[in-house]
């Protein structure tokens, strides 16, 4: 099966239309109808995710593939689908009781009932720019803020590769960036495919990782460390190959990824 994702403490596969839902800790599986697929789908998973635990009672699986976005409200015998105005959806975050979809550098909020719909929201980009000046960003909720965070390479002395987070100021009109400078007592974890999502985790002092730092799940080796915006060059570590520029991107072979339990989901913000 292809890895289409994983959320909420499970791991999601996908094969001819056929999804598997599995907790990566007790091993318990779940299996929604068949997707309505039709002869002119692609076998290509580019999001997927619950919206809730899988065993709460509004919870739903969704899952995106470069023409469609699928909504199976779970314990339900069948699937809703929506056809998408452009390519595939990137990304979907639950932020302040809201979905928000990425696609094309674009936000969008996202309603499941009574009916799948998109509706896009206008923001602006830091420096009144009008298009997003990274390559491949991602969302991630921390400390009730909605991040985009990406990589940009630097020439200077120190750490080469700098990763700097911004908020969504949704108070201004239009929504707007905003560079946050330190994330104080948070860290961000993050893994190389773009279906794995990213999850912020507070006071990691306490098993002895460091705040206002990204952790990159890595395949050769458990984790590469990088410090958020100003502490790029306080944590890099020239001896090691934590220099190394890492993308994430959507790959055949499962890569290295970190999961959130299940069981720990019920205290809402990665305590």
């Amino acid at each position: 099966m292809l890895f289409a994702g994983s959320s909420h403490g499970q791991l999601r596969c996908c094969r001819s239309g056929y999804c598997l839902v599995v907790d990566v800790f007790t091993g318990a599986e779940v299996s929604p109808p068949r997707l309505p697929f039709s002869k002119d789908h692609e076998e290509i998973y580019f999001c997927g995710t619950l919206t809730a635990p899988i065993t709460s009672p509004n919870s739903h699986l969704l899952i995106s593939n470069r023409s469609s976005l699928f909504d199976w409200p779970v314990g339900s015998d069948s699937w809703s689908e929506l056809k998408l105005p452009v390519n595939r959806v990137d990304q979907i975050v639950e932020f302040n009781g809201q979905l928000i979809a990425a696609i094309e550098y674009k936000l969008y909020t996202l309603q499941l009932a009574p009916k799948l719909r998109l509706k896009k929201m206008k923001t602006l980009w830091w420096d009144d720019m009008s298009e997003c000046p990274y390559l491949r960003p991602w969302l991630v909720v921390c400390d009730g803020m909605l991040l985009i965070v990406d990589h940009y390479i630097t020439l200077s002395f120190g750490a080469p590769v700098n990763y700097r987070p911004y908020r969504l100021d949704m108070s201004a009109k239009p929504a707007k960036w905003v560079e946050v400078k330190k994330l104080e007592n948070w860290a961000l974890f993050i893994g190389g495919d773009a279906r794995s999502p990213p999850f912020a985790f507070k006071n990691p002092e306490r098993w002895g990782g460091r705040s206002n730092c990204l952790y990159y799940a890595h395949y050769s080796q458990p984790w590469s460390l990088h410090g958020l915006g100003d502490d790029a060059d306080a944590v890099w570590d020239p001896s090691t190959d934590d220099n190394l520029v890492f993308k994430r991107n959507w790959y055949s072979q499962l890569q290295a990824f970190w999961v959130y339990p299940s069981m720990f989901y019920s205290d809402g913000d990665g305590q």
